[in-house]
């Protein structure tokens, strides 16, 4: 089946049918739309021009090969008029094959002027070459853009004023309780993002763990909620391919998801999917445009978390994410992971900068969340034997040292630092307090994320004036993160 979305719906077109379906029912065409052929999609230009700027011309047949000349905007082509009848050849060689005959009067389109011989192309698309002295000068021609179609324009649920985000780290039923407590001392926050719902197999069932109570203590806070539904934790054997490349399965995902979110006065869903693989990228996306749909009808805004672009990231396609999705978030963070092999921050101020750069390449600002993290990794550098580098592979990139790693929280980590009676010094480089020392044979190394860092981060972040902060996660906060969060 072929699908094709637009901001209201999607249209469905089966494979060798003569009619397609939208939402007001089936629509019968002359033609067939699509079909497979030796494993590639083929689909009807008559089709293509329904929803693209395209026109076309077509020729051939009777023995002849078929050709086609699409012209998706204007253009100016060079053209020469024939002076004399010749032919249009295969070669620069009068003894080369005819390809088609001229007459006086006619028009080549000229593709490369030589002294003796010219690449042309005739009006009904053979390309070929044609002797220069029997050519006129050479005028541009003027081709219009082909009409434009129009469709409805996309519209996205926005809110007043910048977005205030932090993630709830909730792993149970329990772990819902005491939402005002945890929340003491916040400043500014908007909304709040609690992790309730779980992709639990490759049907799509979901799990849940949400709450009535917590979202009205969230409400009564002035919070919106904002319920996160995640891929990563509740099932190792799940494949996003087969969960996803099935229309009926999306559906279902998206059923359930719209019925919690009423059932629960959710404000909003934030989609959390990770580890995508290159060959589930179509049928992600594909899912975030339904899923769009779905939302917006319900008035229920759609949020996305996205790692920091790079290339193995490209097929998440989140220029197609930003045209449907009210917000994309940036993970602004794991710059260096629990699994990396060096040393290194959390999230350097370039790696930010970065990341916003390269995603609003993609998607406009006023619909660009940057996330933040409240934690910080403490490295712990242990020399490696003359045993162990003797067995490495040594066209592997070269580590002399073991690496544990801790993650702590803001406090954490501050007390961490202070226990040890070191002081963390400012980094120019990754702008970040950063403290190393020695216990034994063993280096530990932090690069703190506290008021400072944050603060250097917004700054980047007011500077391309994007729509919101987001922070994971709640329980790494204190006093430090709220005062800088309320200050986007």
């Amino acid at each position: 089946m072929l699908l094709y979305t637009t901001s209201e719906e999607v249209i469905s077109a089966p494979l060798n049918a003569r009619s397609y379906n939208k939402s007001t029912g089936p629509v019968s065409t002359p033609y067939t739309i699509c079909l497979e052929e030796k494993g590639q999609l083929i689909v009807a230009l008559d089709y293509v021009k329904l929803y693209a700027d395209i026109s076309y011309e077509l020729y051939g047949g009777n023995g002849e090969p078929y050709r086609a000349r699409i012209l998706t905007e204007a253009q100016t082509r060079q053209e020469a008029t024939v002076t004399k009848e010749q032919a249009v050849r295969v070669a620069e060689d009068k003894k080369s094959k005819i390809l088609a005959n001229m007459k006086e009067g006619d028009k080549l389109i000229v593709l490369d002027e030589g002294p003796e011989w010219t690449k042309v192309r005739t009006q009904d698309l053979i390309t070929g070459y044609y002797e220069t002295r029997f050519l006129g000068d050479t005028v541009d021609v003027q081709i219009p853009a082909p009409e434009k179609h129009t469709e409805p324009a996309f519209t996205y649920i926005s809110k007043d004023g910048p977005i205030r985000l932090i993630w709830d780290m909730v792993t149970n039923e329990t772990a819902n309780g005491g939402l005002k407590d945890r929340l003491s001392g916040q400043q500014g926050l908007t909304t709040i993002s609690p992790t309730w719902f779980f992709v639990a197999d490759n049907d799509g069932n979901i799990e849940s763990i949400a709450s009535h109570d917590y979202v009205e203590s969230a409400h009564g806070m002035g919070l919106e909620v904002w319920g996160l539904v995640e891929n990563i934790t509740h099932n190792a054997d799940l494949k996003m391919y087969e969960l996803l490349s099935y229309s009926g399965k999306r559906a279902f995902l998206i059923e359930q998801l719209i019925q919690y979110a009423t059932e629960y006065d959710l404000d909003g869903i934030n989609l959390d999917f990770e580890t995508i693989p290159t060959e589930a990228g179509e049928c992600y996306v594909q899912f975030i445009r339904e899923l769009s749909l779905a939302c917006r009808s319900a008035g229920i805004v759609l949020s996305v978390d996205n790692y920091v672009p790079t290339e193995s990231t490209e097929h998440y396609n989140r220029a197609q994410q930003g045209l449907f999705a009210d917000y994309i978030i940036i993970m602004g963070y794991d710059e260096h992971y629990s699994g990396s092999n060096e040393s290194g921050s959390v999230a350097s101020i370039n790696f930010v900068a970065d990341g916003i750069t390269n995603t609003l390449a993609d998607v406009p600002a006023e619909r660009v969340i940057n996330a933040v993290p409240l934690y910080t990794r403490i490295w712990i550098e242990s020399p490696k034997s003359e045993t162990e580098l003797a067995a490495e592979d040594p066209n592997a990139e070269y580590v002399p040292y073991n690496l544990e790693v801790r993650t702590l929280g803001m406090d954490d980590a501050k007390a961490a630092v202070a226990e040890v009676g070191t002081e963390a010094r400012w980094d120019d480089e990754t702008q970040q307090n950063y403290a190393e020392w020695q216990k034994g044979d063993k280096t530990y190394k932090c690069w703190l994320e506290d008021g400072d860092s944050l603060a250097a981060k917004i700054n980047v972040m007011h500077s391309n004036n994007l729509a919101g902060i987001a922070a994971w996660q709640l329980t790494y906060a204190n006093s430090t993160a709220w005062t800088a969060l309320s200050q986007f």
